[in-house]
């Protein structure tokens, strides 16, 4: 669902944050893409499978310097994300939030030279 609250669990004085993101792969020009557009982060690579392993490492890099501290929730907050008045939940951006505000999002949605898949995936972090 686009307005999804996610429950953040504690975890050793961090907060666990686990949702579903929709991903889009796509093949061009012999490189294949994996965008997470609520994230901005795109992973490539020769296969699916390193496109996939290129945007977890991005992921992980991300959230492991940013874990522990403010920064990583400010990034959310400035990709779209929301928190909840408790301060205990986080909420993605929409899809139509994301179509309006991520240029590179609505440029990816409007091509119609490529073959583009969307799906869902669960992802995890510590905030």
């Amino acid at each position: 669902m686009e307005n999804d609250i996610y429950n953040l669990s504690l975890k050793r004085d961090k907060k666990l944050v686990n949702c579903d993101l929709e991903i889009y792969s796509w093949f061009e020009a012999d490189v294949f893409y994996y965008y997470g557009p609520a994230l901005e982060m795109v992973g490539y690579g020769n296969t699916m499978n390193e496109a996939e392993k290129s945007f977890d490492y991005m992921l992980n890099d991300l959230t492991k310097n940013s874990s522990g501290n403010k920064n990583l929730l400010k990034e959310l907050v400035r990709l779209g994300w929301t928190k909840h008045v408790n301060q205990s939940l986080v909420v993605k951006p929409t899809t139509d939030y994301l179509l309006k505000n991520n240029e590179d999002f609505k440029y990816l949605i409007s091509r119609t030279n490529i073959e583009l898949s969307k799906f869902n995936r669960t992802v995890n972090f510590f905030l």
